[in-house]
């Protein structure tokens, strides 16, 4: 019987051959069935291993036969390892997957068999944190190096706004309230190596962010030293407080106003005593002076007043907070 036309697997009879062919076209139908398997699988040069799932509570040496598997992780009884396969050049397009499956709050980790691992965006490091679960993260041999997935599309250091009410931190991330982060090169290594090898996080408990003043490398001056009282070209400097109080030198300059008047009437006399001694007269000779005197009831004047007026006000210290809603706001760290 004639064969059919086969190029890939789908394309094959799998009636043919029939009981009545002849031995001799066996031999047809072999080369059909290795022409239609090369023709569906071009590039197969190693061996292909279909998907399956595997489950893992401890530190675990993945296998090369481990290819394309997905790996279900339980840390409830404590951080663990997923330790990658040596594999070789050959092996590029080797992938695999994991999965926290548990709530908990323990991470896992992916390390290489040897040399660093790229996590994302971030290379150079010696293992991978991942603690947040349900999220899957595939893991791929380049051929020369090791590459994982990240769960979060954020970019490490990210603040993400919660309008959830509640004070529970979401499972993989962290509070951004001015802590230090426990043994961050071990526990914490993506962040740690993205946050210049520093496990500290900025303090944001109350405070509205603002962008960096020279953001791109050209200064707005719009955030100061002379302004502000913070240099807002350092990331982490902060500034600003929740009430003012106003001193003199920060009121605008004015001035008080206020009339006072004296009468006009001032027709009025003195009257002092002299010292006894005595004065030559105009006839000659001398006379006592007299000891009282009057004068001139013609006194007329004007008298200056000064003073100040009386206070007003508090001097007590006034909001200086912009209509607001407060939110949760979580750390990516992984």
């Amino acid at each position: 019987m004639a064969l059919e036309s086969a190029s890939f697997i789908n394309d094959l009879d799998t009636t043919n051959p029939p009981s009545t062919d002849k031995r001799k076209q066996g031999d047809d139908h072999l080369r059909l069935i290795k022409t239609a398997m090369k023709g569906s699988f071009p590039t197969s040069t190693k061996a292909w291993y279909n998907p399956n799932a595997a489950s893992k509570s401890a530190n675990y040496t993945v296998l090369a036969t481990d290819m394309n598997k997905l790996i279900l992780l339980t840390t409830t009884g404590g951080a663990i390892t997923m330790t990658m396969p040596s594999l070789v050049s050959g092996d590029a397009g080797w992938e695999c997957s994991f999965i926290k499956v548990t709530t908990d709050t323990n991470p896992y980790f992916v390390a290489p068999p040897s040399g660093t691992i790229q996590s994302g965006e971030y290379t150079g490091l010696a293992k991978t944190r991942r603690c947040i679960p349900g999220r899957r993260t595939r893991v791929f041999w380049t051929g020369t190096a090791w590459i994982a997935e990240r769960v979060n599309t954020e970019p490490l250091g990210a603040v993400i706004p919660m309008t959830i009410i509640g004070t529970t931190l979401p499972v993989g991330y962290e509070w951004p309230n001015g802590q230090t982060l426990a043994s961050a090169s071990t526990n914490y290594p993506d962040f740690y190596a993205a946050n210049g090898s520093s496990g500290v996080v900025l303090d944001l408990r109350g405070r509205v962010d603002a962008g960096r003043d020279d953001m791109g490398g050209s200064a707005a001056s719009r955030l100061t030293s002379s302004g502000l009282g913070v240099a807002g070209t350092t990331v982490g400097n902060a500034g600003g407080a929740q009430t003012v109080t106003l001193t003199t030198n920060e009121l605008p300059a004015h001035t008080h106003t206020f009339s006072a008047t004296t009468s006009t009437n001032g027709a009025h006399t003195h009257t002092y005593t002299g010292n006894g001694t005595t004065i030559l007269n105009s006839g000659g000779g001398f006379a006592a002076v007299d000891t009282t005197r009057t004068t001139s009831s013609n006194g007329d004047h004007t008298h200056t007043v000064s003073g100040t007026t009386a206070s007003s006000g508090s001097g007590n210290a006034f909001s200086n907070v912009q209509p607001t809603i407060v939110l949760n706001k979580i750390l990516v760290v992984e």
